[in-house]
């Protein structure tokens, strides 16, 4: 809903711009660049969710064959967009699993960066860990 009517404001305030009316004496209207702004944080939030689920359909086989590789690979790319969750579920997975040390450093890398930005699962995690070896990485 929210997709549409931000395609529905953009259409309109180009077609406005395209006809000379403008906010600004540059030429540029103003809520063209505010929408263009608004489109790219949606779109963005669209991607991190999709590749999200994306990944979630690997873990789970829901709708595809489980994939333990492709589902890693979707949950890194959504945590590089931004996805908290998929972090959080990269860095269990990397936990859980008989994986090399560099993917487990990595876990803990990225629980202790989303617990410093206030992630209160990301810290319990990371406090499990930390707590379970002894260690502070």
């Amino acid at each position: 809903m929210i997709f549409r009517i931000c395609v529905i404001l953009l259409a309109a305030n180009l077609c406005a711009y395209s006809q000379g009316t403008t906010n600004s004496s540059s030429g540029n209207p103003k809520t063209v660049n505010i929408l263009q702004l608004l489109w790219h944080e949606l779109t963005w939030k669209i991607n991190q969710d999709e590749t999200y689920k994306e990944a979630q359909r690997f873990e789970y086989g829901d709708g595809v064959q489980e994939n333990e590789t492709e589902a890693i690979k979707w949950y890194k790319r959504s945590y590089k967009l931004g996805n908290e969750k998929a972090g959080i579920r990269l860095a269990q997975i990397y936990l859980e699993k008989n994986i090399p040390e560099t993917s487990k450093a990595e876990a803990v890398a990225i629980l202790k960066k989303l617990s410093e930005h206030g992630n209160e699962d990301a810290q319990k995690i990371y406090d499990a860990y930390l707590h379970n070896n002894k260690s502070t990485p």
